[in-house]
């Protein structure tokens, strides 16, 4: 065989298997970048699917003080009605407090003096 064929066979063998590694070296490396992009986006997917619980979560917590407030108000517009009747039932109680002191001379029946 010609010596310069055998160079050229054997460049191309060389380059083939040159070609070869270099090709298989940046799967790998590609393949582990891939793998470490699927990692942050699993965390960034689970941080995402956290943040959804959060405001789930926050609009009850929300809500639940919504609903607090309002009773808070309504109980509040009670004990308004109830102090308002019962000054209304002491202001009675005094008005007729006074009508039998007037009568009678005192409020147990008590004759006067």
């Amino acid at each position: 065989m010609d010596s310069g064929v055998l160079v050229a066979v054997l460049s191309l063998g060389g380059t083939l298997l040159g070609s070869i590694i270099g090709i298989l070296a940046a799967n790998k490396l590609s393949t582990y970048r891939i793998e470490q992009l699927e990692k942050k986006v699993d965390a960034h997917n689970q941080i995402i699917e956290r943040v959804v619980i959060i405001e789930r979560d926050l609009q009850t917590a929300f809500r639940h003080l919504d609903e607090q407030k309002l009773e808070i108000s309504t109980l509040r517009t009670v004990e308004r009605n109830y102090n308002s009747r019962v000054t209304a039932l002491e202001k009675g109680l005094e008005h007729m407090e006074s009508i039998c002191r007037a009568k009678h001379g005192g409020w147990d029946g008590e004759e006067k003096a």
